[in-house]
């Protein structure tokens, strides 16, 4: 049988066995394979090659020969999904933001990323904030909200680009914008060597 690509994803997800079989498979390390076979238990690629030991009743899924067969994508810095702002406008430092929470699994581009490919994303906050709050990463699973996110934070994002300066609050510049970090993260002023 043959299925699209975000069809296979939400079979993956299930947990039975499937073994995807007849596409050209690209291995994350190792040489492709022409026709090859991937078997998934648990939703967790066991085993890769031209054939592969399938457990009894495990579902074969046949792709098509002109398909390919690609490890998941993750897109390492994303606002896909968010359903309202991912920033806050009016101060420079939001520390306590979570892109996370702007996040739903059921937004159009989601279903769009997980049709091409994507599996795992890391949310991040916009660019209009200095510092504008934590990064988060989310499975693309077709899942509820609660069971696509992995993190809700795993690091912090900073932005020096030009949605950041504003004329109606700091900073107005770059130099600004890097006398406001060091201002924040920086050492004192009396711990700075003398030039």
């Amino acid at each position: 049988m043959m299925l699209a690509a975000a069809v296979v994803c939400v079979l993956l997800t299930q947990g039975d066995p499937v073994v995807l079989k007849g596409g050209r498979v690209v291995p994350v390390s190792g040489p492709e394979i022409e026709s090859g076979s991937v078997l998934i238990v648990d939703g967790r690629i066991r085993a890769v090659g031209a054939t592969v030991d399938a457990p009894a009743g495990t579902k074969v899924i046949e792709i098509s020969k002109n398909s390919w067969i690609l490890p998941g994508f993750i897109d390492a810095h994303s606002h896909l999904g968010s359903s309202f702002d991912i920033e806050e406008p009016t101060e420079p430092f939001t520390p306590e933001a979570r892109a996370v929470e702007a996040f739903t699994s059921r937004h159009p581009d989601v279903r769009a990323a997980m049709a091409s490919g994507v599996t795992c994303v890391a949310l991040s906050p916009g660019n209009g904030n200095l510092l504008g709050g934590q990064i988060g990463v989310v499975r693309l699973n077709g899942e509820r909200y609660d069971r696509a996110v992995l993190r809700h934070a795993v690091a912090l994002k900073a932005s020096l680009g030009a949605d950041v300066l504003r004329p109606d609050r700091e900073p107005t510049s770059r130099t600004g914008a890097v006398a406001l970090l060091r201002s924040r993260f920086g050492p004192p002023a009396a711990a700075l060597p003398a030039l």
